[in-house]
């Protein structure tokens, strides 16, 4: 949440293809986002392959001239 309001701001979360939630926790672990559903980092080995399959499907599909995946948006907006 941003000290000023109480709406998170655009980097308090980013909303996964897989259905994840993934949290922004610079003051632990220094700018890393941390996937509430698998509790892996964003990004890292120990990220399922599954959901590394799901982003190389959105991938595919922007390079291919489609929307590709908006981890920012809201996630009623994919859900």
């Amino acid at each position: 949440m941003s000290a000023n309001s109480s709406s998170p701001d655009f980097t308090d979360y980013m909303v996964m293809p897989c259905g994840g939630v993934a949290y922004y926790d610079e003051p632990r672990f220094g700018m890393n986002y941390f996937c509430a559903q698998c509790e892996a980092v964003v990004g890292s080995d120990q990220m399922p392959e599954s959901c590394r399959d799901l982003e190389a499907q959105w991938q595919m599909w922007r390079d291919l001239g489609g929307k590709g995946w908006d981890y920012f948006a809201e996630p009623d907006e994919f859900f």
